[in-house]
């Protein structure tokens, strides 16, 4: 077997697949830091330190979501604003499974095909196997990464300019 350090980057057949994951995951830590301006901005803008201590606190991001979600509920009195804030959310939930999906894949490559190579779920997990019973077991491509790589970075910027919105809280 061959070791990847053996292989310049341009030859290695992974290396697409490799990039696209890499930025897809990190774009989704653009995704929390915007939320972590939403929560600044619903809290009012105290210390960002301070806030940022208070969001990363809970280690499951679920948990994160929840809080952003309750205090949006509590502060934000524009109907418009909270639908907007609800929709973001959902989409943030959605988006976040596909985070899930892709950080717990394993590679398949193609070597006449790089371009074919993919990633999916481990083929003799029995989770797995349970989960997509009767469908398909979902693979990405280099491309399809890439697709929610640009999603995951649109949320982002949708989170930031929501983040703009919110009102200075009253005093």
């Amino acid at each position: 077997m061959t070791k990847d350090k053996d292989i310049p980057l341009d030859q290695y057949v992974g290396a697409k697949l490799y990039y696209h994951l890499g930025r897809a995951i990190t774009q989704w830590a653009h995704v929390q830091d915007s939320l972590l301006r939403v929560f600044s901005k619903l809290i009012g803008e105290v210390d960002f330190q301070i806030a940022s201590m208070i969001f990363y606190s809970p280690s499951s991001y679920e948990v994160r979501i929840d809080i952003v979600d309750n205090v949006a509920k509590a502060v934000l009195t524009d109907p418009d604003l909270l639908k907007e804030w609800n929709d973001l959310r959902d989409k943030i939930i959605t988006k976040k499974r596909k985070r899930n999906i892709l950080a717990h894949l394993m590679a398949l490559h193609d070597f006449e095909n790089p371009d074919k190579s993919v990633i999916r779920p481990h083929l003799f997990n029995a989770t797995v196997i349970n989960k997509f019973q009767n469908k398909s077991i979902p693979s990405y491509t280099a491309k399809d990464i890439q697709g929610i790589s640009q999603l995951f970075g649109q949320l982002s910027e949708d989170l930031r300019n929501f983040s703009q919105k919110i009102p200075p809280p009253l005093k």
